[in-house]
């Protein structure tokens, strides 16, 4: 469904199907953004992803048909729809507004006279993302609820810009990948449970069970909360491995 979302924006754009393969194409084999399939927490980026390409195909479509009606109001739900996924999708409108006066419009004045009611009819999805975010929060999701800063946030979140994550030091950034972190082999398969506090203990149980993710996530949690009982603010490979098998 990207796939041909993605063919039908950049084929009514340029008007070639082979040029729109091949972008098509590459936007699918691209690993930039391999961690909205790795993760089942993802599926709100891949969903957002989804109504953001087709609110802008829908749009495009809109120009070229005769009944641009139905294909402007496709646009207005899916951008909808998107807002309701993830909060990345408040900058649908400003794109639908960029793509129009990049590839249909001589001006922002011919684009905002010719389609401002779609544009405002767009701005109005707004209120959906705005009542959600009011009704249902999701700070904790990104860690501001336990304490962490935006600041800090923001340090640790990977970006293409950086070449490497800023959390971590250049020799524990070496470590991670080129070395097997000791703690790890502490670790028997099958034999990590939560108790009733969250935390993870260690107890006997089957061998050919394996750990899943959520192990990783209480491991990085303790690892925090051990860097901040020191005054770190970035997590080092030395705090991972002093603590060892009491880790979880």
């Amino acid at each position: 469904m990207f796939f041909l979302n993605l063919f039908g924006l950049i084929r009514h754009i340029y008007g070639s199907i082979g040029f729109a393969l091949a972008c098509a194409s590459l936007w699918m084999l691209h690993p930039l953004n391999t961690e909205a399939v790795n993760y089942l927490s993802q599926r709100t980026e891949l969903m957002m992803g989804f109504f953001y390409f087709l609110t802008m195909n829908a749009s495009v479509r809109a120009h070229a048909s005769a009944r641009p009606a139905r294909w402007l109001a496709a646009a207005i739900l899916a951008s909808a729809l998107g807002m309701a996924c993830k909060q990345t999708m408040v900058t649908v409108p400003l794109a639908v507004l960029l793509l129009d006066r990049a590839f249909f419009f001589q001006s922002w004045t011919a684009a905002l006279r010719r389609r401002w009611p779609f544009y405002a009819a767009l701005a109005t999805t707004w209120i959906v993302l705005l009542v959600l975010s009011l009704v249902s929060p999701t700070d904790h999701s990104m860690g501001f609820a336990a304490g962490v800063s935006p600041w800090t946030y923001l340090l640790n979140y990977p970006t293409p810009a950086l070449p490497l994550n800023l959390h971590l030091t250049a020799s524990s950034y070496a470590a991670a990948v080129k070395k097997d972190c000791s703690v790890w082999k502490s670790v028997k398969r099958g034999q990590f449970v939560l108790n009733d506090t969250g935390q993870g203990n260690i107890t006997e149980g089957r061998g050919d069970v394996r750990i899943e993710t959520p192990y990783l996530q209480l491991v990085m949690t303790r690892l925090w909360d051990e860097e901040q009982r020191q005054g770190s603010r970035i997590l080092r490979l030395q705090t991972l491995e002093s603590l060892g098998a009491s880790l979880i």
